[in-house]
């Protein structure tokens, strides 16, 4: 089995159910590391919803996911929005602007992810392939933001700094959805031999 980095592997113990190792990889982490798992987040967030749902499809699918989701690992009922979950949804598809990323909404794609991830019954294999795919995607936006791939460093000041972060939740939200990274990447070479 390939060999992932410790934000995979922190999001592969959560997808299989190993919720104390997740918390334990997770109280290891730095500032820097915990941004660098976000950023995994919002890649396996897009890949995972590409693969379940298309753009300008019906709504009913997704709020029967999240419904679903909700009553599966929302014992309180009270820790996924329904509404932020259909949002970060919906705004994966492109449909909407993306919600600010607070706690909250953080919470709701983190179990949206668990959800999407559990309803494929992937293997151990495919997973790590999927996990994978989305550390590429994920260095690949950190790259596009300026930030080094390896570091994080980017050389900004603080404010323009902070500009890059939200912009790379817009191309996040708005990176061609219905996609996937490979299929963009053969899209792109497919326009280069016509032109």
């Amino acid at each position: 089995m390939d060999r992932l980095n410790p934000y995979s592997s922190a999001l592969r113990d959560l997808v299989l159910g190993r919720v104390r190792d997740h918390q334990r990889r997770l109280r290891r982490f730095d500032d820097n590391d915990l941004r660098r798992y976000a950023e995994l987040l919002d890649a396996m967030f897009l890949l995972a919803v590409d693969r379940r749902f298309r753009p300008g499809q019906d709504c009913a699918p997704v709020i029967r996911f999240v419904a679903g989701v909700r009553e599966r690992y929302d014992h309180s009922g009270v820790e996924i929005d329904p509404a932020t979950a259909e949002s970060l949804i919906q705004a994966a598809l492109g449909q909407h602007p993306p919600p600010s990323m607070d706690a909250t909404t953080v919470a709701a794609q983190t179990m949206l992810i668990v959800g999407l991830l559990d309803d494929e019954g992937l293997s151990p294999t495919e997973l790590t392939t999927l996990l994978h795919a989305a550390e590429r995607q994920a260095a690949g936006i950190r790259s596009a933001s300026g930030r080094d791939p390896e570091t994080g460093a980017d050389g900004q000041d603080e404010e323009t700094q902070e500009e890059a972060e939200s912009g790379v939740q817009v191309r996040l939200a708005g990176a061609e959805p219905g996609t996937s990274p490979d299929r963009q990447a053969d899209i792109g070479t497919e326009e280069r031999q016509r032109g």
